[in-house]
């Protein structure tokens, strides 16, 4: 019970300048910066050295406890199949295994919240039955752990709306090793897709409970739709609704990247397949596991042939929507710029730079091709003084 009053207490004390909230930003920021006319920072794609805010020894540790925890639950690999290696893609390699593991996504499902669940200590413990009936405190979950039956008892029934913001801070500081930067906002008063039911009372117009993620490491280097909402979003909704005690509603972007965590909102059954266990990305290595599915149109089509390498550099056209704007064309170059710095520390994953370009999503692709243009424009806009 202590630790999970210390922990509380640590997040409740964060200070609003922390690494976890974005400063001088809308409280419900476009994921696309292009849209959104702002300028990109370049740290929302993770590149060498990156770390979330509590260090990087700590993700260290978190990445070796989430590899045992995967390793207990996987059978063993094929015969002459060497090990992932102990990095963060050997432990996306690891998940894409377990996925193949099982005969159903929902198999691979429940099995992805107990290795969740499993991250967390079983301490303090929870009470033996005598002593759960004397005190008439309820029986623990399924494959329960120590903190989560008591952050539930202590938080989640008697303050719903406490507890939601405890768990989109610490999801926010233990999480960014996992998804990369991200930060708390807002639920705004109209939420993007709308949510299928409304969002619970208690939570309604809340500070603190949405969970930005601007470009999600893990999707982007699993490059699978269906790794994303077996491994990842339905396990976790259901993580956080039965073993936290606090509804979530997850809502990726497959264009983007992007993520958002949006807690105290129901996701609904009918929504539990909007979000592609379908159709994958260009790269993925799954798709045999999703022949029998008609992929979502807002995918892009595997058929469809990448552009030719290396990527043009052509002029923009004064129709372009960012033609005349300074803050657009800055925040391209600087997608632009950050897209170049993780090619180059990814290279040695790829045979050459013709097989990287291959691989990348089409959003990046586009980033990377009219860099040259926009870079051009820029510099004709600086130089008159001129643009928006």
């Amino acid at each position: 019970m202590i630790p999970t009053l210390i922990l509380s207490l640590l997040l409740l004390l964060l200070p609003s300048s922390s690494p976890l909230s974005a400063p001088s930003t809308p409280p419900h920021p476009p994921f696309d910066p292009l849209l959104a006319g702002r300028t990109l920072d370049p740290s929302s794609i993770v590149g060498p050295g990156f770390h979330g805010p509590l260090g990087p020894l700590l993700d260290s540790l978190l990445l070796s406890r989430f590899r045992a925890s995967l390793d207990s639950s996987l059978p063993p690999l094929p015969k002459g199949k060497p090990a992932p290696p102990e990095t963060y893609d050997g432990a996306v390699e690891m998940v894409r295994h377990l996925l193949r593991s099982y005969s159903s996504p929902a198999a691979a499902t429940e099995k992805s919240r107990e290795i969740l669940a499993g991250l967390f200590p079983d301490l303090p413990p929870v009470p033996p039955p005598p002593l759960r009936k004397l005190l008439r405190l309820p029986p623990p979950l399924a494959a329960d752990r120590g903190l989560l039956y008591w952050f539930r008892l202590l938080f989640s029934s008697p303050s719903p709306l406490l507890s939601a913001r405890l768990n989109c801070l610490a999801t926010a500081a233990f999480g960014q090793w996992l998804m990369g930067p991200c930060h708390v906002a807002s639920l705004p008063a109209s939420l993007s897709p709308p949510p299928p039911a409304a969002v619970l009372p208690a939570f309604a117009n809340a500070t603190g409970t949405l969970l930005l993620v601007p470009r999600c490491r893990f999707l982007e280097a699993a490059g699978c739709a269906e790794l994303c909402s077996s491994s990842c979003r339905l396990p976790t909704q259901k993580f956080f609704a039965e073993q936290m005690g606090v509804p979530l509603r997850m809502v990726p972007d497959y264009e983007r990247f992007s993520c958002e965590f949006q807690f105290g909102v129901e996701p609904s059954p009918e929504e539990e397949g909007e979000f592609a266990v379908g159709g994958c990305f260009e790269k993925c290595s799954m798709g045999k596991m999703n022949e029998r599915r008609q992929p979502p149109a807002s995918f892009p089509s595997p058929a469809a042939p990448p552009p030719a390498f290396p990527p043009p550099s052509d002029a923009l056209s004064p129709a372009d929507p960012s033609y005349n704007s300074v803050p657009l064309l800055q925040s391209e170059l600087a997608l632009a710029d950050a897209l170049l710095l993780r090619n180059a520390a990814q290279l040695g994953s790829f045979v050459d730079e013709a097989e990287q370009w291959r691989e990348q999503g089409g959003a990046d692709r586009r980033a990377l091709g009219r860099r040259g243009g926009v870079e051009r424009r820029l510099g004709e806009l600086l130089g008159e003084g001129g643009g928006e």
